[in-house]
């Protein structure tokens, strides 16, 4: 659907029932559907309505919402690099791949010129 600068109303369903509605401008909207539950299955569908009718505008969405996870974590701490080392962001992939960013101070790493 083109821009074409009116404000257009819609109808966002889920599992049939209606989840919410209002009204946009243009092609860009976000909407939060911040009350699912984890592990659960739903289909949500978007109408636009014109003239008071319902309009079929989407195709069936499926989705599947992440299971909770356990907060039983077993930390280890470890030093690494000399005082002046810091690390500026980590990110954890996997359980065994974990990467880090920053600078690491140490004199295995120091280049040395005799």
């Amino acid at each position: 659907m083109a821009d074409s600068g009116s404000v257009q109303a819609y109808k966002i369903q889920r599992n049939s029932k209606d989840l919410k509605s209002g009204y946009f401008r243009g092609t860009d909207t976000l909407i939060i559907d911040d009350t699912v539950l984890p592990d659960s299955n739903y289909v949500y569908k978007a109408f636009r309505i014109r003239n008071g009718n319902l309009v079929d505008l989407s195709e069936s969405v499926d989705v599947l919402t992440l299971d909770t996870t356990s907060h039983n974590f077993h930390w280890e701490i470890d030093t690494l690099g000399d005082y002046g080392s810091c690390l500026y962001d980590v990110f954890a992939f996997t359980e065994n791949e974990v990467w880090a960013v920053g600078e690491i101070d140490s004199p295995d790493l120091r280049l040395h010129s005799e």
